[in-house]
């Protein structure tokens, strides 16, 4: 039985030293669907990091790790990656430092550039009304500097005071990635 349970992931390829940010989808007691940029086979093994794991308590900073093994691949549209993976979880894993200039950068990654932009924002989500700084924003996204707690997946309604998105009109967003002073942003559509 598969449940629903997104995250941020990093994939290595043990073999190489290079490492992509990815996002854990959905996942079973042995294996979990994922969607990154990295070019994986099929019968590979490869190292991930779990940030917000649904198996035991995980942080970015110390992330729940495994050895698993790729079972298949599908190339993936509309979406912020390329590639979507079936893997299959082997055993526990310590993940490894990767050096610096070896990740795939969020940078590299995005469809729209992000750029500095700081505006406050208003936002709310689960009955809840926050306020925060946008520090920078794209045609997709934005990373709202903002304290709380908050979870990959959840959706947000937004005003941005001064703009088009304000006035009775709000932006439906889902938080795609958290960090200690904020939160990542996915842009979905417009509500009136």
């Amino acid at each position: 039985m598969r449940h629903k349970h997104k995250s941020p992931v990093m994939v290595q390829n043990p073999a190489s030293e290079s490492a992509y940010r990815g996002r854990m989808l959905n996942f079973s007691n042995h294996g979990l669907y994922m969607e990154t940029n990295a070019e994986l086979e099929a019968g590979k093994k490869i190292a991930v990091g779990i940030e917000n794991s649904p198996f035991q308590a995980s942080t970015y900073e110390n992330p729940d790790g495994y050895m698993a093994q790729v079972m298949w691949q599908q190339d993936i549209q509309d979406t912020f990656f390329s590639k979507g993976y079936g893997v299959r979880l082997i055993s526990k894993h310590k993940p490894q430092k990767v050096k610096t200039g070896k990740v795939q950068t969020d940078q590299e990654m995005r469809k729209h550039p992000r750029k500095p932009y700081h505006r406050p924002v208003y936002f709310t989500s689960k009955n809840q009304y926050f306020k925060g700084t946008i520090d920078n924003i794209s045609r997709g996204g934005a990373f709202i500097a903002v304290r709380g707690n908050f979870k990959v997946g959840q959706v947000i309604r937004l005003v941005i005071p001064g703009t088009k998105i304000d006035h009775g009109t709000m932006l439906k967003s889902e938080i795609v990635h958290t960090a200690p002073h904020g939160i990542g942003i996915k842009f979905k559509r417009l509500v009136r």
